[in-house]
């Protein structure tokens, strides 16, 4: 039983775990494609907001929020001209987790996080 158990998650405190986070999906945004340990991050939303140019100030608060997250300008950038046109059709599903067996060593489980459409 797990009462009482409360404890770190990904064996970090919060403010590491969610740069670790943060760094994974600059990673992805960038690259299209990341190796990571499997079972520790799950969940990778890429897709940052629509490129709104009609309504400049949503545009420009959906950019801010993206850039609070995202740690360079760069991926900012790359987010909105590549990645979110490419899902502007898409109400989820945006990445792939491919799992590719055990590390050999420690038998790590390895996985390939992916953005779907990549290359297009």
């Amino acid at each position: 039983m797990r009462h009482r158990n409360a404890g770190y998650k990904l064996g970090r405190n919060p403010s590491h775990r969610r740069a670790v986070l943060r760094s994974l999906v600059t990673s992805i945004v960038l690259m299209d494609r990341i190796g990571d340990h499997g079972d520790q991050v799950q969940g990778v939303a890429a897709a940052g907001g629509e490129d709104d140019y009609a309504g400049q100030a949503r545009h420009v608060h959906a950019r801010r929020q993206a850039l609070a997250f995202l740690m360079t300008a760069e991926s900012v950038d790359r987010l909105f001209a590549v990645v979110a046109p490419r899902y502007s059709d898409r109400n989820g599903g945006y990445t792939r987790i491919t799992r590719t067996g055990a590390r050999q060593g420690d038998a790590a489980e390895m996985a390939y996080i992916e953005l779907l459409g990549r290359g297009a």
